[in-house]
């Protein structure tokens, strides 16, 4: 049986540690931003190279900017491993866990261990 390329699937749940749930909401108390591990769910009919998976992971991150009108603080995105890190506010992250494209996301950080002191920078 052939299927109807009109009839949209629906999309499946983003796979999210409960780690990472719990450090949202701790971190939107404290209004710090949250680390988080992003795994790509790729499409069949986007190749897997390297270059693909940077450009897919800016596009969607581009597009979470817009939606939550806030921004990643930091990112690197690990195009081998179809996966990207943010340091990003919670609403961020909150957003980026609703994104089609996103299979799996994991705390950067175990509870409870410290995020690395912010540099102020020198002018």
């Amino acid at each position: 049986m052939a299927r109807n390329p009109s009839v949209r699937r629906p999309a499946r749940r983003t796979k999210a540690d409960p780690e990472l749930l719990k450090q949202i909401r701790a971190a939107a108390r404290a209004e710090r931003p949250v680390e988080a591990v992003f795994t790509l769910r790729l499409p069949k009919r986007v190749g897997t190279g390297p270059g693909r998976i940077e450009d897919l992971a800016r596009k969607i991150l581009d597009r979470v900017a817009h939606t939550a009108g806030v921004g990643a603080l930091e990112v690197s995105v690990f195009a081998n491993l179809g996966a990207f890190a943010v340091s990003a506010p919670p609403k961020f992250v909150r957003a980026l866990l609703k994104e089609p494209e996103i299979s799996s996301a994991v705390a950067n950080r175990p509870s409870g261990e410290a995020p690395p002191k912010q540099h102020k920078r020198r002018r």
